[in-house]
């Protein structure tokens, strides 16, 4: 949901592209509220996109004080310096180069909205607070890529500065319709996703996978069932979700973070990893693999495979408190044994929980818990981080 609120509000600076403003402007921009959409879509996985952010950004600034096209695109060319050198010092010398003049231009222009547009200046100014809150809250905490949705107050501030500086005013319809394609343009990037995985699904997989004829056979089913899905409004409604994120989490990413939860584990304390179906069975097969654990699988479904109607109704019921009881299929023999059970996400918890009640039933002796990432009140014994849960994977995108 942040992702969608981020990029949608990024496109606000559109409607201030007017005949009578110059091309330079016009231009500029264009590739700014695109890019910088772009960018917010997936902050993690397209990470140095920021770079041609800033790039842009000068490039509208330069505009709005009548600077020279040639010498302003010559200028902006400075903020790709982090780009091309990974020298600590040059890199900060790179940002530091543009980011001056960036700031005594916005200062420049927004005294100039002092006098004619006193409400927009201080609307403007209290947005910049709140980005300027927002922006150093991530750097603190470490998370510089998850923006929260307090960061669309930059968009706002810098509409309302480029809409004074060509008196334009703000064009709803316009807005609502460029909302109506972004919306369009994500669903279809999803089902993009879908089909250029499933081109290529085999020279993605790491081999843990293609050597594991369960793990292969499972991929190749899951993205076959979301490339074919019928339930084209989760593709417009799944982005918009508070819990949801859109991150692309690739099979290195999946490696990557499971290599550093494995760091806290001590594989003698099990017996075996069992993944629950789908993403815990990646999950479950990679650990194990590393674990040197015999490894095995269940099938416990809670939100896939069941009509949007069904969906909604269970959501509901969820929130209100009821008890939700997955499908369980098959147990496999956990009698007396110590279990690690691995999912890739949880959110409500329904589905780890009520596989450790059927472990519990079945004679285990010991289960913890293993995921990625967690979001809500359950919290596994095992996770890399607290976070929204991802619906961009190597399987497929999760609309299914």
């Amino acid at each position: 949901m942040n992702e969608m609120i981020n990029a949608a509000t990024a496109w606000i600076p559109l409607v201030t592209i007017d005949s009578k403003n110059s091309y330079y402007y016009n231009i500029s921009v264009l590739f700014f509220s695109i890019v910088s959409a772009s960018n917010h879509v997936l902050p993690e996985n397209l990470d140095g996109l920021t770079h041609l952010v800033k790039l842009l950004f000068s490039n509208v600034l330069f505009s709005l004080i009548n600077l020279n096209p040639f010498l302003g695109i010559i200028l902006s060319l400075s903020d790709l310096i982090p780009l091309i050198t990974k020298n600590r010092s040059i890199k900060q010398a790179g940002e530091l180069f543009m980011q001056i003049p960036r700031q005594f231009i916005e200062f420049y222009l927004i005294y100039g909205m002092l006098y004619k547009h006193p409400i927009d200046c201080t609307l403007m100014i209290i947005f910049k607070l709140i980005y300027y809150l927002e922006r150093k809250t991530r750097i603190k905490i470490k998370t510089r890529n998850d923006y929260s949705i307090l960061h669309s107050a930059e968009h706002f501030g810098l509409f309302l500065l480029f809409k004074d500086v060509n008196g334009i005013g703000f064009d709803i319809k316009l807005f609502i319709n460029l909302l109506i394609v972004f919306t369009i343009l994500v669903g279809l990037y999803l089902n993009f996703i879908n089909h250029y995985i499933q081109a290529n699904i085999m020279e993605r997989a790491p081999v843990w996978v293609k050597e594991n004829p369960s793990l292969k056979g499972i991929l190749l089913e899951k993205i076959s069932k979301n490339k074919q899905s019928y339930k084209w409004q989760n593709f417009v409604i799944k982005p918009w979700m508070s819990h949801l994120k859109l991150e692309f989490v690739t099979w290195k990413s999946l490696e990557h973070h499971c290599d550093i939860i494995l760091q806290k584990i001590n594989p003698d304390d099990y017996d075996m990893v069992v993944g629950i179906v789908t993403g815990g069975a990646f999950i479950g097969g990679y650990i194990a693999k590393k674990m040197n654990k015999p490894f095995l699988i269940i099938n416990c479904k809670l939100w896939s495979d069941i009509s949007f109607k069904e969906n909604f109704l269970q959501a509901y019921s969820y929130f209100l408190g009821y008890d939700l009881q997955p499908r369980v299929g098959e147990v496999p023999d956990v009698k007396d044994k110590r279990i690690l059970l691995a999912d890739d996400t949880t959110y409500t918890g329904v589905t780890m929980k009520n596989v450790m009640r059927i472990f519990v039933e079945n004679g285990v002796k010991s289960v913890e818990t293993f995921c990625l990432w967690y979001k809500g009140e359950y919290i596994p014994n095992y996770y890399y981080s607290n976070k929204r849960v991802p619906i961009i994977w190597e399987w497929g995108s999760e609309v299914d």
